[in-house]
């Protein structure tokens, strides 16, 4: 599903933008999927009354005239909708159309699958197309500025990492150049017969990109910037019971899990069992480290949003 069936996730923003007269108004406005395993609620208000389960009559998931409804599954909730990736989701830029009875709502879905290792190159190799072509017929990427031509279609960067993901940073083939990224100012180290540079984003914000090229005299002089954002999973929000133990489940693969409730650390291991004894929206957090596949710096956290009425 590549040019034909996927439309650039920019026109899915200028979309929503039009959509802003109306009274229906959806939070958050837009919805970013890193992980198989997400679960969203988007919040839907009507001139700031929130609506209620019985308000859903069905959804959409549109990419141009297709609907892709297969791969997610909608549901009414108070308050909004749930939304949940089914095991036939795939990468891509998509416009969740949300009916209910007080009218439409469209709210962009970005959906990179950053957190999922392997989903892109699986999902290229199958279609028999180039991984860069690919991120760029899904509307994942952005093309870098650069400051000299011989880069002009060498390199393409995603608009967005998942904080604790590898991130492939490439290193356009030029004969007799010497080249390096620098990521906030920071020179980095490319492994030893590696042709891409690897990168862990250690937190959620802007991060500066430069690819730099050896001059002559020995000086780095930047051939091209760009501003890239990592972001955090998307939290798996949920209700309790005030006072009920919950049992959390960590994702497997790890060998080190550490739980945090407000920024406190309350648990270690796969497991944690927790209750909640005061009302409120409460983030458990756990930190996921030591992968068995991939890179040994590379982590993950997943993400609760806990809600005790």
């Amino acid at each position: 599903m590549f040019k034909s069936t996927v439309k650039v996730f920019m026109a899915a923003m200028a979309c929503a933008a039009a959509l802003g007269a109306q009274a229906l108004e959806a939070d958050p406005p837009q919805v970013l999927i890193n992980s198989l395993n997400s679960v969203v609620v988007i919040k839907l208000s009507d001139g700031g009354t929130p609506l209620s389960a019985k308000d859903f009559k069905g959804s959409r998931f549109m990419v141009d005239d297709s609907n892709y409804a297969h791969m997610v599954k909608v549901s009414g909730v108070a308050g909004g909708v749930r939304v949940e990736p089914t095991a036939t989701f795939e990468v891509g830029s998509y416009d969740l159309v949300i009916d209910t009875t007080k009218g439409s709502i469209t709210v962009p879905v970005n959906a990179p699958l950053s957190g999922e290792a392997g989903v892109l190159e699986k999902q290229t190799e199958a279609l028999g197309g180039d991984k860069g072509e690919a991120m760029k017929d899904l509307g994942l990427t952005t093309p870098l500025p650069r400051g000299a031509a011989k880069y002009q279609s060498s390199v393409t960067l995603a608009d967005q990492y998942t904080v604790g993901q590898s991130a492939p940073l490439p290193v356009p083939e030029v004969p007799g150049a010497t080249l390096r990224w620098v990521v906030n100012g920071v020179a980095l180290e490319k492994e030893a017969g590696a042709s891409d540079y690897l990168y862990v984003f250690p937190a959620e914000g802007d991060y500066t990109l430069q690819l730099q090229e050896r001059a002559g005299n020995g000086a780095w002089e930047t051939v091209s910037t760009s501003t890239v954002l990592a972001v955090e999973e998307t939290p798996v929000t949920m209700n309790a019971v005030r006072g009920q133990f919950i049992t959390f489940n960590a994702p497997d693969g790890y060998s080190k899990y550490t739980w945090t409730l407000e920024g406190a650390t309350v648990a270690e291991g796969l497991k944690a069992k927790l209750r909640f004894p005061n009302p409120g929206t409460h983030v458990l957090s756990v930190r996921c480290e030591g992968p068995a596949v991939g890179p040994a710096n590379t982590f993950r956290v997943a993400r609760y949003e806990v809600t005790v009425p």
